[in-house]
């Protein structure tokens, strides 16, 4: 049966409770660029260029392979270290042995 009285609680003072959700939101945002940027800072140096060129100057990956003489694997293999690095998964990338 579903509930269908209404909750007279969050009408008192919506501001209030939109400030305060407002607040979280933007504590959590600028945690997550704090983390985001030491992790980048982390990376091997090529490996963060790569990615910045992804994702800032939205350069495809065989694109981003000639402009830096790689190859596209490479490219494409440094690219998703980066982004499992980003998404918390750092442990398992770095404990895989990358040739050369």
């Amino acid at each position: 049966m579903l509930n269908d009285q209404p909750c007279f609680a969050l009408r008192r003072d919506p501001a209030r409770i939109s400030y305060t959700v407002d607040a979280a939101i933007e504590r959590f945002l600028d945690d997550l660029r704090i983390r985001h940027d030491a992790i980048l800072s982390v990376l091997p140096d090529l490996t963060s260029r790569i990615y910045l060129a992804y994702r800032d100057d939205e350069r495809s990956c065989d694109e981003i392979a000639a402009l830096l003489g790689l190859s596209v694997s490479d490219v494409a293999q440094r690219l998703a270290d980066a982004i499992f690095a980003l998404i918390g998964l750092s442990g398992v990338v770095a404990g895989r042995r990358r040739a050369g």
